[in-house]
């Protein structure tokens, strides 16, 4: 952590942590940072509220790009980040798809407003935010947030802070930005993938998807299978961070 923002920074982020934890809110020990910079792969970005551990694991490690295909990012891509936090890959697609555009989704609202800090500081006019979520349907979703800056859909967890947010679909989103492909789709959503992709149709629409899979959620053959159905080769990588889930990679042959 200390060699993207510095040994002080990183103490003063140390000595809030567990408060925060126990706060179950610890978006609250990373604004402690402060405004910071991170440079990672010739990629520089500016945080009001930095995540140091999703800097290491989508930027520095690029968890979503499997190193033995060819899964890149171009400059005139369309891109969904469902489940986008407070933002480390929507400013890192958005640093590469500077012609194209990232339509972010994120339903937590303390997530969403770092977010939204984190966008303004970078400037990235190429990206849209979205307070809500990515599902199967359109309409409203209850949801359970909590201020660590998760979110899961009601039913997945047991109760806490029920909010009514919106859903889009992939045609939803894409009808919003008058586009007819998603050329790349990233997905975070703590286990609700498994109802958003229960019907695939929607890649139809979608040429890469590369998505963190939540094991105790659903059956991760039949999402696998599902996906492979609308004619997309598909691979799995386990999480160096936790076993509680894998990446998929979907891409077209």
């Amino acid at each position: 952590m200390h060699r993207y923002f510095g040994l002080a920074k990183t103490i003063r982020y140390a000595v809030t942590l567990p408060i925060a934890i126990y706060r179950d809110a610890n978006i609250e020990a990373f604004k402690r940072f402060g405004l910071c910079e991170s440079q990672v792969g010739g990629v520089r970005i500016r945080w009001r509220v930095p995540m140091p551990n999703f800097i290491e694991e989508v930027i520095e490690k690029r968890c979503y790009f499997p190193p033995d295909r060819q899964f890149h990012l171009n400059p005139n891509d369309l891109i969904i980040d469902a489940g986008a936090n407070v933002g480390t890959f929507t400013l890192y697609a958005a640093s590469i798809a500077k012609s194209g555009m990232v339509v972010a989704l994120e339903p937590n609202t303390i997530a969403f407003r770092c977010l939204q800090e984190n966008v303004i500081e970078n400037k990235a006019t190429n990206v849209i935010l979205i307070n809500g979520l990515l599902g199967q349907a359109e309409g409203t979703v209850d949801f359970n947030e909590v201020d660590s800056g998760g979110s899961y859909v009601s039913g997945f967890t047991k109760k806490k802070h029920i909010k009514v947010k919106p859903s889009f679909t992939v045609e939803s989103l894409l009808r919003m930005v008058q586009a007819s492909r998603i050329n790349f789709l990233k997905v975070s959503i703590e286990g609700a993938e498994f109802d958003v992709f229960s019907d695939p149709s929607f890649l139809r629409k979608v040429d890469k998807v590369a998505m963190e899979v939540h094991h105790r959620f659903g059956d991760v053959r039949r999402l696998r299978e599902a996906i492979a159905s609308e004619g997309f080769d598909v691979t799995m990588q386990k999480s160096y961070v936790s076993a509680s889930y894998s990446y998929l990679y979907a891409s077209r042959p």
